[in-house]
């Protein structure tokens, strides 16, 4: 058989709306129906995870586990569980409305994930670092500024375990922005390299499990950056005018193989008419 030209990068991306390769950003990707739903459940766990944690002797915060989680399923369900973990934990601890604010901390690691994977085709381990050391800077920078902001405008200090050290080095003479920012990174870097590592841990496995039971519900879907694309019509294998997928043209070469395919048809259609009333014409003339 001969072998079809190689289609470049342009045509693949078309093929994934076609009903071909699935591309790689579907694979972190799941449809918006499953995705509502698993952020949904990583909701709840997260906030369980969240009060569990949540002690005098324990300095870190440990809220991340399954944002990292839900992001890896997609935007929706990442940032659900991240926009709505910091509300409930606010109204179940009867803390100040004010601390909403730090939501955006919780947001951005959805957003360095989900930019993160955009351009991936797999990740391993070593891809978590980045992702790990992007949200250190990030979040740390955020939740000084933030901390900061509140203290100075509502006069309110920090709940966690970051207080001790951001008073230690405030006696220090140490202005309260760069306190509160020298306080929460190494902290920080504790507490996202545990919430990076299991949140990616908990996504493996989900989605070993989850991948075939998503096929199975949504069988005739194609994933394509977060949107459900319905599967083309397949044509059987005999149909005369039918094209590879991979093999690319403009219409006019796919003409060639349908016009000759329609005029065999229309004269095949002539000749069985002729055949059927050429007897029946000789029949009147006799």
């Amino acid at each position: 058989m001969k072998k079809l030209p190689k289609h470049s990068n342009t045509d693949g991306k078309k093929e994934q709306l076609l009903g071909g390769n699935m591309s790689n950003k579907s694979q972190f990707s799941y449809p918006v129906p499953a995705q509502i739903v698993l952020g949904i459940i990583c909701l709840a766990l997260n906030l369980l995870v969240t009060y569990l944690s949540q002690t005098p002797y324990n300095p870190l915060f440990l809220d991340t586990i399954f944002i990292v989680t839900a992001s890896f399923f997609g935007w929706i369900s990442g940032l659900i569980t991240a926009g709505f973990a910091n509300l409930f934990t606010t109204i179940l601890r009867g803390d100040h409305l004010s601390g909403l604010w730090f939501a955006l901390c919780s947001i951005s690691f959805v957003v360095i994930i989900r930019l993160y994977l955009h351009k991936k085709d797999t990740i391993n381990f070593l891809d978590l670092l980045p992702i790990y050391l992007i949200a250190v800077l990030v979040i740390s920078l955020e939740g000084a500024i933030i901390s900061t902001l509140l203290y100075q405008t509502a006069g309110l200090q920090e709940v966690t375990g970051i207080k001790f050290f951001t008073v230690i080095l405030l006696r220090q003479h140490i202005p309260i922005i760069f306190s509160s920012l020298l306080s929460r990174i190494p902290i920080n870097i504790l507490d996202k390299a545990i919430t990076t590592l299991l949140g990616y841990l908990i996504y493996f496995g989900a989605d070993k499990i989850l991948k075939n039971r998503i096929k199975q519900k949504f069988g005739r879907i194609i994933l394509q950056d977060d949107l459900v694309v319905p599967r083309p019509r397949e044509f059987p294998s005999e149909f005369p005018c039918r094209l590879h997928p991979n093999e690319r043209g403009n219409y006019l070469q796919r003409l060639r193989f349908v016009i000759p395919f329609l005029v065999a048809q229309s004269l095949q259609y002539q000749t069985s008419e002729m055949a059927f009333y050429l007897p029946i014409q000789f029949h009147h003339q006799k």
